[in-house]
């Protein structure tokens, strides 16, 4: 995934530390809980194939963010460039 900050590419990143950046905006202003405003968000896609999980690794990455966990945010990153061969690794990385 390219942006217009990383137009060769790894930009993936960005794109969801953004989401988590105004996730936290929204957070602030109306006084609910972080990963209440991401769920809230990604509602809509919890309902499709892989949407509950890929809102799960959404808030695993916020998670890392907020721990200071780098290894968790990079394998969620993992996750969603596909990159895990298999469901019980990534279950295993991200819980």
């Amino acid at each position: 995934l390219s942006t217009r900050n990383k137009p060769d590419g790894n930009g993936l990143a960005s794109v969801v530390e953004r989401f988590i950046t105004e996730a936290r905006k929204q957070a602030d202003s109306s006084g609910e809980a972080i990963s209440d405003v991401i769920q809230q968000n990604l509602a809509e896609l919890t309902e499709l194939v892989g949407g509950y999980d890929f809102a799960k690794v959404i808030e695993a990455y916020w998670q890392g963010h907020e721990e200071g966990n780098d290894e968790l945010k990079v394998n969620a990153i993992r996750w969603l460039r596909a990159e895990y061969s298999t469901k019980t690794d990534a279950k295993r990385d991200l819980g």
